[in-house]
């Protein structure tokens, strides 16, 4: 009787963790194909449906036409896209219906050809290639690294399994990483060691620099099993990356990325095999969702920053408020861009952080102010 009554626990102990389980393929390894789920509004029935079935496509387009030019252009194209919008989505499952003050309304699940849309958006001339955008920026690099400072072993298989997704993801659309041996070595070097002060920041940035990245990115992971029954393993793999400018180290993406389930609570994923196998597949799920994420963001600053030049950050000490004023004019006249934030400046430079260090220093010498310090895009100025 009592091994019945183990039997019987341990058997409501594994239905209950199933609830929140799913048996299934691995998803979003496609990048061509993308699940959006949309409202749509009316009238009546069908307007509220053909409002959702335009806002499916949309919710994508808006992800690839970025600048204002390409939004004006879309404008000019709209109706080509709209007219023949079953082209590109597909309604997978009506999740409510019903009516509000606004009108009739549809929530609902589609499946958008991403492919099919960046295709026609390119042919019609709205945006370019990514192959052609960064083969116009000189094929950015870009060095991708193992965020350990939350803990884990730098050295896990799992994480490296992370990194060479990204890798492989970036070089399909000719960006240029730095390989996993050139920033093993440097992590040793003694020099950016002591160049970093102990700081796993700024050793990072140090690494991005010397490896002539334009851009660096973190990748964390917080794998964790939430189960295991028979043949099955159910994982979580919550995965978070941040990219940041070498030039100054300053984050200006954070993306995240977890399967839910339709309550967009997360979702564990059941597979079939080995823990290790398990594992490594659902980390690649987790890449392939946050990717795309990451590469439309990536390619909007692109766009629209880092044609202004380089950022590097400007502090300036012990001044007073008439100096402060011209040390700021001064920097307008060099920079294309400056935004102040109490005494730091955010600036871009169309040049090297040593050349616009030689010039500030001649021009705001004459005021009464020095260069205290200066190293990885980093400048502190103050009074004499």
């Amino acid at each position: 009787m009592l091994n019945f009554f183990k039997f019987f626990n341990l058997f409501i102990l594994i239905s209950i963790l199933f609830i929140s389980m799913v048996f299934a393929d691995v998803e979003n390894l496609d990048y061509d194909l993308r699940k959006v789920e949309i409202t749509g509004i009316g009238n009546t029935a069908d307007e509220a449906m053909k409002d959702a079935y335009i806002k499916s496509i949309e919710e994508i387009v808006f992800t690839m036409v970025q600048t204002e030019q390409e939004k004006k252009k879309y404008t000019d194209n709209r109706n080509n896209f709209i007219n023949n919008v079953d082209k590109y989505t597909k309604k997978l499952q009506i999740l409510s219906k019903g009516s509000t003050d606004k009108g009739r309304y549809y929530k609902i699940t589609f499946e958008v050809k991403v492919g099919e849309l960046k295709k026609d958006l390119i042919a019609a001339g709205i945006i370019t290639t990514t192959k052609e955008l960064t083969s116009k920026l000189d094929n950015p690099t870009i060095m991708v690294y193992y965020d350990i400072s939350y803990g884990g072993d730098k050295e896990n298989e799992y994480a490296k399994t992370a990194i060479s997704r990204v890798n492989n993801y970036l070089l399909s659309d000719k960006f240029k990483v730095v390989d996993e041996a050139t920033i093993d070595s440097l992590k040793h070097d003694d020099k950016l060691i002591a160049k970093s002060a102990g700081q796993q920041s700024k050793l990072n940035q140090a690494i991005a620099l010397t490896s002539k990245a334009d851009i660096y990115m973190s990748v964390r992971i917080e794998l964790s099993i939430a189960g295991q029954s028979g043949d099955y393993t159910f994982v979580q793999t919550p995965v978070q990356v941040n990219a940041f400018e070498s030039t100054s180290g300053i984050p200006f993406i954070i993306k995240t990325y977890q399967r839910l389930d339709k309550k967009g609570e997360p979702e564990a994923l059941a597979i079939k095999g080995s823990l290790d196998v398990s594992k490594k597949a659902v980390i690649e799920e987790a890449v392939a969702g946050v990717m795309p994420k990451i590469e439309e963001d990536l390619l909007k600053h692109w766009k629209e920053s880092i044609s202004k030049g380089r950022q590097y950050v400007i502090a300036l000490e012990n001044t007073s408020a008439d100096k402060k004023t011209k040390f700021y004019n001064i920097l307008k006249s060099l920079c294309s861009d400056v935004i102040e934030d109490n005494n730091q400046y955010l600036i871009r430079f169309n040049g090297a952080f040593d050349d616009l260090m030689d010039n500030l220093e001649d021009k705001v010498s004459p005021i009464g102010i020095v260069l205290k310090s200066a190293d990885l895009g980093h400048a502190v100025f103050e009074s004499k």
